[in-house]
């Protein structure tokens, strides 16, 4: 289970896993992961974008 620090710092300082993905609402699927403090941590992303700019990030979580 990630929690909200984990996340964001993976967000801010993680690298991208393997090759983002156009889905089918024209928004980049991708992985993202970062390992601090002897934990890897890996969150699935998905950004939105408008043009070269991106306008939204969300991070997916499993239930």
């Amino acid at each position: 289970m990630v929690n909200y620090l984990q996340a964001l710092k993976c967000v801010q300082e993680g690298r991208i896993v393997g090759r983002p993905k156009l889905n089918e609402h024209g928004d980049w699927e991708f992985q993202m992961e970062r390992y601090a403090a002897n934990n890897m941590t890996t969150i699935n992303v998905v950004a939105s974008v408008d043009g070269a700019r991106v306008t939204k990030i969300y991070v997916l979580t499993e239930r």
